[in-house]
C-alpha cells in the first residue's frame, strides 16, 4: 500500500510541475503569435507581399483492367506569381506509391 501511495503522490506532483501559469497580465504574445512582416500578418494570414504559386495539371488517363496497367500522359504548366526569378524549379515524382 506505501508503494502504491508514493507511486501515486509521484504521479500527481509531476503533472503539477508541467502546468504553465501565466502570471503577467502584460506579457507580450511573441512566442503565441509571431510579429508580423510583409509576408504574414500578426493573425498568420496572407499579407500584402506574399504570392501564391500556381500549378496546373492536365492528365490523360487510360486505365487497362486485362493487362492490369496504367498509360497516360500529363502536363504541368507551372505559373510564378511572385516578381522573383526562379532560377530552377524543382519536380519530383514519386511513382508507385501505396
Amino acid at each position: 500500500m506505501n508503494k502504491i501511495s508514493f507511486l501515486l503522490a509521484a504521479i500527481l506532483s509531476s503533472s503539477l510541475i508541467a502546468q504553465n501559469v501565466n502570471t503577467s497580465k502584460f506579457q507580450q504574445l511573441g512566442e503565441a503569435l509571431p510579429t508580423p512582416n510583409v509576408y504574414r500578418t500578426a493573425s498568420g494570414a496572407p499579407g500584402h507581399q506574399y504570392f501564391q504559386q500556381q500549378a496546373d495539371y492536365d492528365m490523360e488517363i487510360t486505365l487497362d483492367d486485362e493487362t492490369q496497367r496504367i498509360y497516360g500522359k500529363e502536363t504541368i504548366t507551372y505559373t510564378n506569381n511572385s516578381p522573383d526569378e526562379l532560377r530552377y524549379l524543382w519536380v519530383q515524382l514519386d511513382q508507385n506509391m501505396r
